[in-house]
Formats: C-alpha cells, sequence, structure tokens
C-alpha cells in the first residue's frame, strides 16, 4: 500500500533460497484508480555505485523481476495506490556430482549457518560465521558478519590471539567490501576496524606491525567517505 515518498517499505535485506522473482500482479501508473499504482518497485544496492537507475520494477502485468536472493534490496515506497505481486523463491538440490559452480549449492546452507551462528556466544559464534562462509564465499553478507563479530572481542586482552583476531577482521572487511563495493555498512565498520586496530597497536607496543601511518590514515578516512556517499544515495 501507499507508504509516502520517502522511505523504503522495507529494510535492505537478503532472500532465502536462490533466486527471488518478483511477478507483476497490476501495473505501474495505470489510470486504473482502483488497481493502478504510482512508485514501488525495487531497489537494488547493487546498483548505487554506478549511473543506473537503482529502483526497477517488472515491464507491465505478468512480467518478472528475477534476482539472486543473496543481492541485498528493499521495496521501494508506493507513493500512491496498492502494489499486488507475487514473489517466488527458486532453490534446488546439490546433485551428486555437480558439473560446475559447487558454490550455487551452497547459499542457502551459508545463509542459515549465519543466522544461527550470530545467536551463539562468540567463539561459537566465530566458528560459525567462518564455516558460513566456507559455503558461499562470494556473498559479501558472510565476510561482513565475520569482521563485525571478529573485532567485538575483549578490547583489554593483550594477547597474539585477539591481536590476530583484530587484524582477521581488517581483512574480512576488506574483503566484504571488495565483494559488494555498494555496502555503507562495510566500509564503515572497514573504518573502525582500522582505527581499532592502530590504538590497540599503539596500546599493546605492536606499533611496528602496523601498515605506514599515513597509509592508514587515508585508508580509513577514504572507507567513512564512501559509506557517507553511498548512505546519501540509498537515502534519495
Amino acid at each position: 500500500r501507499k507508504a509516502g515518498r520517502i522511505g523504503a517499505s522495507q529494510p535492505l535485506h537478503q532472500d532465502g533460497g536462490m533466486y527471488s522473482v518478483n511477478i507483476a500482479l497490476n501495473a505501474h501508473e495505470d489510470d486504473d484508480p482502483v488497481n493502478g499504482f504510482t512508485g514501488g518497485g525495487t531497489f537494488l544496492e547493487a546498483l548505487s555505485v554506478g549511473d543506473d537507475e537503482t529502483v526497477r520494477r517488472p515491464a507491465s502485468t505478468g512480467h518478472a523481476l528475477l534476482h539472486r536472493t543473496t543481492q541485498r534490496h528493499a521495496g521501494a515506497p508506493t507513493t500512491s495506490g496498492i502494489r499486488d505481486i507475487l514473489v517466488i523463491f527458486l532453490t534446488a538440490r546439490r546433485p551428486e556430482t555437480p558439473i560446475n559452480n559447487e558454490y550455487t549449492y551452497g547459499i542457502e546452507t551459508a545463509m542459515r549457518l549465519q543466522t544461527m551462528a550470530k545467536e551463539l556466544p562468540r567463539e561459537q559464534c566465530l566458528r560459525g560465521l567462518e564455516l558460513a562462509r566456507s559455503y558461499d564465499p562470494l556473498n559479501s553478507e558472510m565476510s561482513y558478519w565475520l569482521g563485525v563479530h571478529l573485532l567485538q572481542g575483549d578490547p583489554n586482552d593483550p594477547s597474539d590471539e585477539r591481536w590476530e583476531e583484530i587484524c582477521r577482521g581488517v581483512e574480512t572487511l576488506e574483503a566484504a567490501a571488495e565483494l559488494n563495493p555498494a555496502d555503507a555498512r562495510a566500509y564503515y565498520h572497514l573504518g573502525m576496524a582500522i582505527s581499532t586496530r592502530h590504538k590497540y597497536a599503539m596500546r599493546t607496543k605492536r606499533a611496528h606491525l602496523l601498515p605506514p601511518a599515513a597509509d592508514a590514515a587515508s585508508r580509513m578516512i577514504e572507507t567513512f567517505e564512501e559509506a557517507i556517499r553511498l548512505e546519501k544515495i540509498c537515502e534519495e
């Protein structure tokens, strides 16, 4: 239903299954005041890094918009009328002898593992997220959440293990931003991770293990600026 001029009807998210199919059941900008609607569609985050239109709709009634379930998206606001859609989630079983693209059949497993892992105590959570990432290493969400949780350890723990976790957190968030350069969250948390690494190294006398200060500072500023730029696109 009508949701106003600003704001999506959903937060950015991924779906279950392998592919999402959105089938239009009524027409966009139809003259029929009962069955038509304006606005609406699907905001596709990945399109925000280029010059393409970020909101897509099926061409007309009966047509469909299909995207991978791992593509972060959100319902754009319907500004008038009621938009009727049928959404189908496609999935498949992994064949006993897959020909190629082994990771395709790990998509659902990875997402379920990620959901379960985030409900567990930290050590088990990290193991679960590592396992989820191994099933679908091309899904930026796996790297993003692993990086976030790696950084959430004890800041007062001076051990080598904690230092390694922080460094892995930076590397994993770099991977998340590379896999999905449209994800403002990944850039923001990467900037925070670089800052955390620097502060921890200075506090635990590991400054000699840091990259050059000018390079680290430049990268941190870049990540925050990119996060702000991407967030503004989403707001628009």
